[in-house]
């Protein structure tokens, strides 16, 4: 009987001890629970931070390529031609003349300004004298005659007197030649413009500093107006978007938000970088809501290239 109770003793024992060492043992689970809750990985994909496609502005064969996938180039640098149009060249040559006439008669117009000025003065000397005589003949004999002689005197110094007010205001120049010779020079300079437009149409010129990207042309190529036939891309800075993140996780988030990047093809080390930008607006993912976050990296590796795979990091 002794024998039985002790081996009961020791069974309950046991198995106080094997429910103690179970509580230890699941003591951390609800850390680890707490703490996977509190982050959570969207997949996204690298691209540069700026990249601008590269298009011709008209149509026409490729001359020459300036140019290769890889160069460092800076804005505004040409990176390809297509063969010149002898209409465009004829079309810049006359709106280069014509401009070159507008502004000799503008500023001849400049020029004569004050000898104009000069002779409107002298107009209007010339007819107060004339107003003095009629006036002296109305004095002496009032008839209708005379009477209409002094108003036409009087009429014509007024409108000289008038001429002469502008004319001072705008520096001696007649203000309707001033008004024509401005026309006339504003539409040679948009011609001009447009002509300049369509000869440079031919020539592919970089809109920001970066690297050249599948720039794949060759000379004799025809290109199409408005066609991609490359890109720039600015290597230095990079931004990854992800376009899965739940409605339920994007309201834990907010700009200028810390995150972690990885990337598949660079194992072992993390990127940091901060959130952007959040799009208001859903989409529509596999049949659920998903809105697009973009992270920006605070940092660069030589290895990184257009398009890899990111994992990002975000905290609740």
């Amino acid at each position: 009987m002794k024998k039985h109770l002790l081996l009961v003793g020791l069974s309950i024992l046991l198995a106080l001890s094997i429910s103690a060492c179970s509580a230890q043992q699941e003591t951390p689970a609800p850390d680890a629970a707490a703490a996977s809750a509190e982050t959570f990985t969207a997949e996204g994909q690298l691209t540069p931070a700026r990249a601008l496609d590269l298009a011709f502005g008209r149509n026409g064969f490729v001359a020459e390529v300036l140019a290769r996938n890889g160069d460092t180039v800076t804005v505004g640098q040409a990176l390809a031609s297509l063969e010149p149009s002898p209409d465009a060249l004829q079309a810049l040559a006359l709106a280069k003349q014509e401009a070159l006439n507008a502004q000799q008669a503008m500023d001849e117009l400049k020029a004569a300004a004050d000898l104009d000025l000069a002779n409107i003065k002298l107009d209007v000397i010339e007819a107060q004298q004339d107003v003095d005589v009629a006036q002296a003949r109305y004095d002496a004999n009032e008839t209708d005659a005379n009477l209409a002689k002094l108003d036409g005197a009087n009429a014509r110094l007024v409108i000289l007197q008038n001429k002469l007010e502008k004319m001072e205001a705008g520096e001696g120049i007649d203000p309707d030649k001033l008004a024509a010779a401005s026309a006339r020079l504003e539409s040679a300079k948009a011609a001009l413009d447009n002509a300049q437009s369509d000869v440079d149409a031919a020539v592919l010129r970089a809109k920001i500093d970066g690297t050249v990207v599948d720039l794949n042309l060759q000379p004799g190529d025809y290109a199409l107006l408005g066609s991609t036939v490359g890109a720039v891309a600015d290597y230095h800075h990079w931004i990854v978007k992800t376009d899965n993140l739940s409605e339920i996780d994007v309201v834990t988030l907010e700009v200028g938000q810390p995150v972690e990047v990885t990337l598949d093809a660079i194992a072992g080390q993390t990127f940091a970088g901060e959130i952007i930008n959040i799009d208001s607006r859903f989409v529509e993912n596999r049949g659920d809501v998903t809105y697009t976050v973009t992270v920006k990296l605070n940092e660069s590796d030589p290895r990184m290239r257009w398009g890899m795979t990111a994992a990002v990091k975000f905290s609740r």
